[in-house]
């Protein structure tokens, strides 16, 4: 439950501040790419997880897909904690 009120909170802003950044004659293809990046980030980890099990066990594949995700926030950190250039 807290994890889709944060999802849907984070959601909210990012298509409330891409609306206020684009212009109007690009908004429209701005928000399509949101959406297309919120799609291909809820899908392609499923995916790819449904398909490792395929060839492993559930406990390795989740272990890995954990291992590929704390990988990636641990690499998207730094940049995610810089101060925004004004």
């Amino acid at each position: 439950m807290i994890t889709g009120a944060g999802i849907g909170a984070l959601f909210t802003g990012v298509v409330t501040s891409v609306a206020e950044i684009a212009t109007p004659e690009s908004r429209a293809e701005a928000l399509a790419g949101v959406f297309l990046a919120a799609y291909i980030g809820l899908s392609l980890p499923v995916l790819g997880l449904g398909a490792m099990t395929l060839y492993l066990s559930a406990r390795v594949s989740l272990v890995i897909f954990a291992g590929v995700l704390a990988a990636v926030i641990l690499a998207a950190t730094p940049r995610l904690l810089e101060r925004p250039r004004v």
